[in-house]
């Protein structure tokens, strides 16, 4: 479900704060990625408080459309630039609520395209102006974007899991609160065990 979760005020102050921040050199630059060597012009922010903060925000909206109480765990915010692909993929675990939401882009009259598939796999388009995030199950559906043949874009995903689902308690002996100087980063429940990969 698509829903506006940040005011067109709010989407504004985000984008400038994460282009500020490029330009101050303060975000990481994957030169090796996942998806491949065309996605080196994509610079990352993880769990950088100022999103942490957007990720408690919305919360209670996402909580309200989803009708489950949620448990945030962490926030990863992207800088896309032209030739990135995102790859067809699902969530790790801790991802099993998410929310990806359009904070802003440039360069490009509408904003990059995510795609989702539904129960029969059918491809579902999404656009998503400035606010709006696309509220998904990214453990249970496999998303992905073609190639940004054009501008920019700032992304920000917030992700949660539902209090007293099936990954819960898991979470909470890895990281017992929202706190974003616990790095949380790439970990999975594998069996009954929690691991970290890299």
């Amino acid at each position: 479900m698509i829903l506006q979760l940040l005011s067109p005020e709010d989407a504004k102050a985000a984008t400038d704060y994460m282009l500020d921040k490029e330009r101050e050199g303060k975000l990481q630059n994957e030169k090796v990625h996942f998806f491949g060597p065309e996605n080196q012009l994509s610079y990352r922010s993880y769990q950088d408080p100022f999103f942490c903060d957007l990720a408690l925000k919305v919360q209670p909206k996402i909580e309200e459309s989803f009708g489950a109480k949620l448990y945030p765990t962490y926030t990863y915010t992207r800088l896309y630039k032209e030739g990135f692909i995102l790859g067809p993929h699902k969530d790790r675990p801790a991802c099993e609520l998410s929310s990806s939401i359009t904070i802003g882009y440039g360069g490009r009259s509408s904003p990059w395209e995510l795609y989702i598939e539904d129960d029969d796999e059918n491809e579902i388009e999404c656009l998503l102006e400035p606010g709006y995030g696309l509220i998904y199950e990214g453990v249970k559906y496999r998303h992905w974007r073609y190639r940004l043949d054009h501008g920019w874009q700032v992304q920000s995903f917030v992700h949660y899991v539902m209090i007293d689902g099936p990954v819960y308690h898991e979470i909470l002996k890895r990281k017992p609160d929202f706190d974003f100087s616990i790095p949380f980063n790439d970990f999975q429940i594998i069996g009954d065990e929690l691991s970290m990969s890299n």
